[in-house]
């Protein structure tokens, strides 16, 4: 990658797109997406924002599984200058709204069920008003009332030119709400692309892994240290909308997963499912694991049982 440090993440999708146009970038379902093919996607998404009357400064919210379209959106907010509101695929819809209300934000990309959920038709029901939410864009298929991806997208023209600088707000990120209600923290461009850079330095995530997202997209540990961390090293990204250990340990298996974050439960869960020995998982490489106490005896665990090397 270019030795001048990325200082926003429009520069850092681009120096992706550069140093390895033609490696893979993501892996979602049957697509398979080099960098340069996802920076020309992410340039493409900026356009249509910025087609459909999103500004510099303003907010858009993000209320669905983790997948390229996800990202696709939220990297090209960082074209224009926009903010990302990620939202928690669990909120219901009362909770969805305070923080669509209270960020202002004008689009909404979302999905029409996740979970057994309906969010839209939830959202309809709500009796939160959202004065400045312009249009809802569904990230996949079809729905009354909504935008279809295929449609955004075809707004797209050309880029308009917007300065964005390191010190500009690149996400709204709302705390959980366990202890109160939940508050949005402003993170700016050049603190998400240097720690980012230093938490890859640290974990030496390298050019050529292959790393499964289990983190969902609107957590930090998905969108930060998931996305931004596969581009600023050049990792592929493999999404994964919801942790199923069957599912895991397959995509492990066909995909020769190298780097496999998480919670303490997902390593112990893969530990003791009684179909562990069907799969091969000797791929796996690198397991970074918190936001719980960690027993000693399950890092013994996974570093003899499953192969982590680091």
């Amino acid at each position: 990658m270019n030795c001048v440090a990325p200082q926003t993440i429009a520069e850092l999708v681009d120096a992706a797109g550069a140093a390895w146009p033609d490696e893979l970038a993501c892996v979602d379902g049957d697509r398979r997406v080099t960098f340069r093919e996802l920076r020309d996607e992410v340039v493409r998404a900026a356009a249509a924002l910025a087609a459909s009357g999103l500004q510099k400064d303003e907010a858009l919210a993000l209320w669905g599984p983790n997948g390229l379209e996800w990202l696709t959106v939220s990297l090209g907010a960082s074209y224009i200058g926009a903010r990302v509101v990620p939202l928690n695929t669990r909120y219901r819809a009362d909770e969805a709204a305070d923080i669509l209300c209270r960020s202002r934000a004008r689009m909404l990309f979302t999905v029409n069920r996740f979970l057994g959920y309906d969010y839209l038709n939830a959202l309809r029901s709500s009796t939160i008003e959202l004065p400045h939410l312009r249009e809802a864009v569904l990230l996949r298929g079809e729905g009354e009332g909504a935008t279809s991806f295929g449609a955004f997208l075809g707004r797209a023209g050309s880029l308009p030119r917007t300065t964005v600088a390191g010190d500009d707000v690149s996400h709204i990120q709302y705390t959980s709400g366990t202890t109160g209600r939940a508050k949005g923290a402003l993170l700016c461009h050049r603190a998400m692309v240097g720690t980012t850079r230093d938490w890859a330095a640290n974990v030496e995530l390298a050019r050529g892994d292959r790393y499964l997202i289990v983190s969902p997209f609107f957590h930090i540990s998905g969108h930060k240290t998931g996305v931004l961390a596969c581009l600023t090293a050049g990792a592929t990204m493999y999404p994964q909308p919801v942790f199923d250990p069957i599912v895991v340990m397959q995509r492990v298996q066909d995909e020769r997963i190298t780097v496999l974050p998480g919670p303490p439960t997902i390593y112990q869960t893969l530990l003791e499912h009684p179909r562990r020995a069907d799969f091969d998982l000797s791929s796996l490489k690198l397991a970074v694991t918190g936001a719980a106490s960690i027993p000693a005896v399950l890092i013994g665990r996974m570093f003899g049982e499953l192969g982590f090397d680091r």
